[in-house]
Protein backbone atom coordinates (compact mmCIF):
# COMPACT_ATOMS: atom_id res chain seq x y z
CA UNK A 1 0.00 0.00 0.00
CA UNK A 2 1.69 2.70 -0.81
CA UNK A 3 1.45 6.91 -1.59
CA UNK A 4 3.88 7.27 -3.71
CA UNK A 5 3.43 7.58 -7.82
CA UNK A 6 2.18 5.25 -10.63
CA UNK A 7 4.40 2.05 -9.23
CA UNK A 8 2.71 2.04 -6.30
CA UNK A 9 -0.73 2.01 -6.92
CA UNK A 10 -0.22 -0.57 -9.86
CA UNK A 11 1.71 -2.79 -7.08
CA UNK A 12 0.10 -1.50 -3.89
CA UNK A 13 -1.21 -3.71 -1.61
CA UNK A 14 -4.33 -3.31 0.93
CA UNK A 15 -8.85 -3.07 1.39
CA UNK A 16 -12.93 -4.52 1.86
CA UNK A 17 -16.58 -4.10 0.24
CA UNK A 18 -18.45 -2.98 -3.42
CA UNK A 19 -17.97 -0.03 -4.66
CA UNK A 20 -21.20 1.87 -4.76
CA UNK A 21 -22.03 3.07 -8.26
CA UNK A 22 -23.49 6.55 -8.81
CA UNK A 23 -22.31 10.12 -8.60
CA UNK A 24 -19.51 11.34 -5.55
CA UNK A 25 -20.72 13.89 -3.53
CA UNK A 26 -19.22 16.35 -5.09
CA UNK A 27 -17.87 16.76 -8.59
CA UNK A 28 -16.11 20.00 -9.82
CA UNK A 29 -15.46 20.69 -12.92
CA UNK A 30 -15.11 16.80 -14.29
CA UNK A 31 -17.12 15.80 -17.59
CA UNK A 32 -19.20 12.82 -17.38
CA UNK A 33 -16.83 10.67 -19.74
CA UNK A 34 -13.99 11.42 -17.36
CA UNK A 35 -16.25 10.75 -14.41
CA UNK A 36 -17.15 7.43 -15.93
CA UNK A 37 -13.50 6.54 -16.75
CA UNK A 38 -12.75 7.61 -12.53
CA UNK A 39 -15.49 5.46 -11.61
CA UNK A 40 -14.16 2.46 -13.46
CA UNK A 41 -10.93 2.78 -12.08
CA UNK A 42 -11.11 2.97 -8.79
CA UNK A 43 -13.83 -0.02 -8.73
CA UNK A 44 -11.03 -1.93 -10.51
CA UNK A 45 -8.68 -1.22 -7.77
CA UNK A 46 -10.39 0.21 -4.78
CA UNK A 47 -13.90 -2.09 -4.94
CA UNK A 48 -14.09 -1.90 -1.53
CA UNK A 49 -14.57 2.11 -1.20
CA UNK A 50 -16.86 4.65 -2.97
CA UNK A 51 -15.85 8.24 -4.18
CA UNK A 52 -16.52 11.05 -2.51
CA UNK A 53 -15.28 13.71 -4.58
CA UNK A 54 -14.08 14.33 -7.99
CA UNK A 55 -11.74 17.86 -7.98
CA UNK A 56 -10.09 19.01 -11.43
CA UNK A 57 -6.31 19.65 -11.53
CA UNK A 58 -3.82 20.59 -13.76
CA UNK A 59 -2.73 17.59 -13.54
CA UNK A 60 -5.50 15.35 -13.58
CA UNK A 61 -8.55 14.82 -11.74
CA UNK A 62 -8.05 14.41 -7.34
CA UNK A 63 -10.65 11.98 -6.44
CA UNK A 64 -11.36 11.62 -2.77
CA UNK A 65 -12.19 8.49 -1.75
CA UNK A 66 -14.55 7.02 1.24
CA UNK A 67 -11.72 6.05 2.76
CA UNK A 68 -10.12 9.89 2.69
CA UNK A 69 -7.76 8.43 0.45
CA UNK A 70 -6.85 10.84 -2.99
CA UNK A 71 -5.85 9.58 -6.34
CA UNK A 72 -4.68 11.80 -9.34
CA UNK A 73 -6.18 10.41 -12.08
CA UNK A 74 -5.71 11.15 -15.81
CA UNK A 75 -8.84 11.50 -18.27
CA UNK A 76 -7.18 8.10 -19.72
CA UNK A 77 -7.49 6.24 -16.73
CA UNK A 78 -3.73 6.55 -15.43
CA UNK A 79 -2.76 7.14 -11.65
CA UNK A 80 -0.15 9.81 -11.44
CA UNK A 81 -0.16 10.10 -7.35
CA UNK A 82 -1.88 8.77 -4.37
CA UNK A 83 -2.06 10.33 -0.75
CA UNK A 84 -3.72 9.32 2.26
CA UNK A 85 -6.25 12.25 3.74
CA UNK A 86 -7.11 11.83 7.08
CA UNK A 87 -9.63 14.74 7.13
CA UNK A 88 -11.56 13.70 4.17
CA UNK A 89 -11.88 9.79 5.69
CA UNK A 90 -13.20 10.75 8.86
CA UNK A 91 -12.71 13.17 11.54
CA UNK A 92 -13.12 13.50 15.45
CA UNK A 93 -16.40 13.35 17.05
CA UNK A 94 -17.64 15.16 19.74
CA UNK A 95 -17.56 12.55 22.25
CA UNK A 96 -16.54 12.88 25.89
CA UNK A 97 -11.88 12.96 25.80
CA UNK A 98 -12.32 11.08 29.28
CA UNK A 99 -11.57 7.44 29.24
CA UNK A 100 -13.54 4.90 30.54
CA UNK A 101 -11.58 1.79 31.86
CA UNK A 102 -13.78 -0.95 30.90
CA UNK A 103 -13.35 -3.55 27.69
CA UNK A 104 -16.70 -1.11 25.82
CA UNK A 105 -14.56 2.19 27.33
CA UNK A 106 -13.41 4.60 25.14
CA UNK A 107 -10.36 6.96 25.45
CA UNK A 108 -7.98 9.13 23.17
CA UNK A 109 -5.58 6.86 21.24
CA UNK A 110 -4.31 6.84 17.82
CA UNK A 111 -7.14 8.80 16.37
CA UNK A 112 -8.25 10.67 19.43
CA UNK A 113 -8.94 14.14 21.10
CA UNK A 114 -5.66 15.27 22.67
CA UNK A 115 -3.41 12.99 20.10
CA UNK A 116 -1.68 16.10 17.95
CA UNK A 117 0.85 13.20 16.96
CA UNK A 118 -1.77 11.24 15.37
CA UNK A 119 -5.44 12.09 14.32
CA UNK A 120 -6.85 14.16 16.80
CA UNK A 121 -5.72 17.25 19.12
CA UNK A 122 -5.04 20.45 17.58
CA UNK A 123 -4.75 18.61 14.21
CA UNK A 124 -7.76 16.43 13.96
CA UNK A 125 -10.09 18.99 15.30
CA UNK A 126 -9.13 20.96 11.88
CA UNK A 127 -10.97 18.43 10.25
CA UNK A 128 -14.46 18.37 8.48
CA UNK A 129 -16.95 16.65 11.08
CA UNK A 130 -18.66 14.83 8.35
CA UNK A 131 -18.13 11.50 8.64
CA UNK A 132 -19.23 8.93 5.45
CA UNK A 133 -21.05 6.16 5.67
CA UNK A 134 -23.87 4.92 8.26
CA UNK A 135 -21.33 2.30 8.78
CA UNK A 136 -18.57 4.41 9.76
CA UNK A 137 -16.81 5.19 13.63
CA UNK A 138 -15.39 8.07 14.89
CA UNK A 139 -11.86 8.03 15.03
CA UNK A 140 -12.37 8.83 18.93
CA UNK A 141 -14.71 6.78 19.56
CA UNK A 142 -12.83 3.43 19.14
CA UNK A 143 -13.12 1.18 22.15
CA UNK A 144 -9.57 1.22 24.59
CA UNK A 145 -8.59 -2.51 23.51
CA UNK A 146 -8.36 -1.47 19.98
CA UNK A 147 -6.41 1.83 20.42
CA UNK A 148 -3.84 -0.24 22.58
CA UNK A 149 -3.68 -2.76 20.03
CA UNK A 150 -2.89 -0.18 17.49
CA UNK A 151 -0.20 1.52 19.69
CA UNK A 152 1.34 -1.86 20.40
CA UNK A 153 1.42 -2.73 17.16
CA UNK A 154 1.62 0.07 14.61
CA UNK A 155 3.44 2.82 16.27
CA UNK A 156 3.80 5.62 13.90
CA UNK A 157 0.87 4.97 12.05
CA UNK A 158 -2.13 6.89 11.69
CA UNK A 159 -5.91 5.96 11.87
CA UNK A 160 -7.62 7.47 8.80
CA UNK A 161 -10.62 5.24 8.52
CA UNK A 162 -13.19 3.02 10.81
CA UNK A 163 -16.39 1.10 10.52
CA UNK A 164 -18.67 -1.83 11.19
CA UNK A 165 -18.38 -4.41 8.54
CA UNK A 166 -19.95 -8.10 8.50
CA UNK A 167 -17.27 -10.41 7.34
CA UNK A 168 -16.97 -14.26 7.55
CA UNK A 169 -16.12 -13.86 10.99
CA UNK A 170 -19.18 -12.19 11.54
CA UNK A 171 -20.03 -8.45 12.91
CA UNK A 172 -16.28 -6.62 12.72
CA UNK A 173 -14.84 -3.14 13.46
CA UNK A 174 -12.17 -2.49 11.06
CA UNK A 175 -9.99 0.22 11.34
CA UNK A 176 -7.07 1.53 8.44
CA UNK A 177 -3.73 2.69 9.72
CA UNK A 178 -1.17 4.03 7.35
CA UNK A 179 1.91 6.21 7.19
CA UNK A 180 1.77 9.49 5.20
CA UNK A 181 2.52 7.97 2.06
CA UNK A 182 1.83 4.55 2.03
CA UNK A 183 -1.69 2.92 1.14
CA UNK A 184 -3.06 2.04 4.53
CA UNK A 185 -3.64 -1.51 6.43
CA UNK A 186 -6.74 -2.75 7.71
CA UNK A 187 -6.75 -4.02 11.06
CA UNK A 188 -9.86 -6.53 11.51
CA UNK A 189 -11.31 -6.72 15.10
CA UNK A 190 -14.17 -8.75 16.94
CA UNK A 191 -16.90 -6.68 17.33
CA UNK A 192 -18.08 -7.95 20.69
CA UNK A 193 -14.49 -8.75 22.54
CA UNK A 194 -12.47 -5.95 19.98
CA UNK A 195 -9.95 -8.95 19.89
CA UNK A 196 -7.53 -9.18 16.76
CA UNK A 197 -8.77 -11.24 13.88
CA UNK A 198 -6.81 -10.08 11.39
CA UNK A 199 -5.21 -7.46 8.57
CA UNK A 200 -5.72 -6.68 5.19
CA UNK A 201 -3.02 -5.75 2.22
CA UNK A 202 -4.67 -4.51 -1.14
CA UNK A 203 -2.71 -6.83 -3.30
CA UNK A 204 -3.09 -7.46 -7.30
CA UNK A 205 -5.32 -10.51 -8.11
CA UNK A 206 -2.61 -12.21 -10.56
CA UNK A 207 -0.61 -12.24 -7.47
CA UNK A 208 -3.23 -15.05 -6.00
CA UNK A 209 -2.18 -18.86 -5.33
CA UNK A 210 -2.95 -21.26 -8.72
CA UNK A 211 -5.67 -22.66 -6.59
CA UNK A 212 -7.54 -19.61 -5.77
CA UNK A 213 -7.57 -18.57 -9.71
CA UNK A 214 -8.51 -21.97 -10.81
CA UNK A 215 -11.27 -21.79 -8.42
CA UNK A 216 -12.53 -18.32 -9.80
CA UNK A 217 -12.11 -19.61 -13.01
CA UNK A 218 -14.26 -22.83 -12.66
CA UNK A 219 -17.01 -21.13 -10.14
CA UNK A 220 -17.35 -17.80 -11.58
CA UNK A 221 -16.30 -17.97 -15.20
CA UNK A 222 -19.47 -14.78 -15.92
CA UNK A 223 -18.19 -12.38 -13.64
CA UNK A 224 -15.59 -9.82 -14.19
CA UNK A 225 -12.73 -9.90 -12.04
CA UNK A 226 -11.41 -6.67 -10.38
CA UNK A 227 -7.97 -5.86 -10.33
CA UNK A 228 -7.02 -5.93 -7.04
CA UNK A 229 -8.22 -8.36 -4.39
CA UNK A 230 -7.66 -8.29 -0.38
CA UNK A 231 -5.17 -10.51 1.29
CA UNK A 232 -6.02 -11.27 4.87
CA UNK A 233 -3.17 -12.75 7.34
CA UNK A 234 -5.68 -14.39 10.11
CA UNK A 235 -4.20 -14.19 14.18
CA UNK A 236 -2.98 -17.73 13.52
CA UNK A 237 -0.67 -16.59 10.46
CA UNK A 238 -3.04 -18.57 8.17
CA UNK A 239 -3.85 -16.56 4.93
CA UNK A 240 -7.27 -16.08 2.73
CA UNK A 241 -8.21 -13.42 -0.39
CA UNK A 242 -10.92 -11.95 -1.08
CA UNK A 243 -11.72 -11.58 -4.54
CA UNK A 244 -14.22 -9.00 -6.09
CA UNK A 245 -16.12 -9.60 -9.15
CA UNK A 246 -18.98 -7.45 -10.58
CA UNK A 247 -21.56 -9.17 -13.27
CA UNK A 248 -23.13 -6.40 -14.96
CA UNK A 249 -24.55 -4.10 -11.85
CA UNK A 250 -23.94 -7.24 -9.14
CA UNK A 251 -21.58 -7.08 -7.04
CA UNK A 252 -20.22 -10.11 -5.03
CA UNK A 253 -17.09 -10.76 -3.04
CA UNK A 254 -15.67 -14.29 -2.46
CA UNK A 255 -13.95 -15.09 0.15
CA UNK A 256 -11.05 -17.87 -0.34
CA UNK A 257 -8.11 -20.15 1.70
CA UNK A 258 -5.18 -20.66 -0.19
CA UNK A 259 -6.23 -24.15 -1.48
CA UNK A 260 -8.98 -22.57 -3.39
CA UNK A 261 -11.82 -23.99 -0.76
CA UNK A 262 -14.25 -21.13 -0.76
CA UNK A 263 -14.44 -19.28 3.17
CA UNK A 264 -17.71 -17.63 2.43
CA UNK A 265 -19.42 -15.30 -0.53
CA UNK A 266 -21.31 -12.10 -0.17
Amino acid sequence: MKKFLIPVIALAALITSCSQDGAPSSQSGISTEASNVITAYVANNYPATSVTAMTASSSGTIVTLSTGEQITITANGKALGYTNNKCSGLSVDSLDRHSRDSIGGFRPGPGGHGDIEHHGGKDGLKCDKKIHGSTAIAVDSLPILINDYITANYSGYTVIHAENDTLCAGAVIEVMVCKTNTEPVKLVFDASSYAFLMKAVRALYTSVPTAVSDAVTANYSTYKIMNRIEQFTLADASIQYKVFMRLDKTHKTVTFNADGTVVCEK
